[in-house]
């Protein structure tokens, strides 16, 4: 099995901090660039789904973001960071 990577994130934000601290610690992961855009652009889950049909099956792709692929025949996990208001608000 594979995991890629999604290296897209700038390093000076939150997210890219996680993805350097993520990547910095895990050797079995390939960190890969799915396209040009910034990941998060509107058309970014359409060039993901591109991307990773060039990859079989058991391909993983893991985003320190949340976005994802459109097509759900790849496996794929994504990071929500920040949900915590979800949870007192419920409160």
């Amino acid at each position: 099995m594979k995991f890629l990577f999604d290296n897209r994130w700038p390093v000076n934000s939150g997210i890219g901090r996680y993805a350097n601290e993520i990547l910095s610690r895990s050797a079995w992961l390939c960190p890969v660039r799915p396209s040009n855009t910034p990941p998060f652009s509107p058309l970014d889950p359409f060039r993901l789904s591109i991307y990773l049909g060039q990859y079989s099956k058991d391909t993983v792709f893991i985003s320190p973001g949340l976005n994802g692929p459109i097509v759900r025949n790849r496996r794929y996990c994504i990071t929500m960071h920040d949900v915590n208001h979800i949870d007192l608000a419920s409160q």
